[in-house]
């Protein structure tokens, strides 16, 4: 939620937590998954993993389901762990 409001804006906030979160990792994921990644699959990414705890209460309504267990943090987990693996089997620039 942090990200989406500041990320909204250029502002110091959001250059400090570019340059001193965001950037570091990006840099790391692209070294474990020994690929580089493009802005389209990092978004992808982040708002796989993060966009339905941001609208949690769109989920528990729209599905009945209440993204905050354990269950289903477990299993969203899963789900965006194989997503990263595939970038990695998919080769440096990202293609099958």
């Amino acid at each position: 939620r942090l990200m989406v409001q500041e990320g909204k804006t250029n502002s110091w906030r959001m250059d400090y937590i570019v340059d001193e979160h965001v950037s570091k990792l990006l840099r790391r994921l692209n070294e474990v998954l020994d690929v580089r990644i493009e802005p389209h699959a990092y978004y992808v990414l982040v708002g796989s993993g993060a966009f339905v705890f941001s609208v949690s209460h769109e989920c528990r309504k729209l599905f009945d389901t209440d993204p905050m267990t354990d269950d289903f943090i477990a299993a969203h987990a899963r789900l965006v762990a194989d997503i990263i693996e595939g970038m990695n089997t998919a080769g440096p620039e990202g293609a099958s």
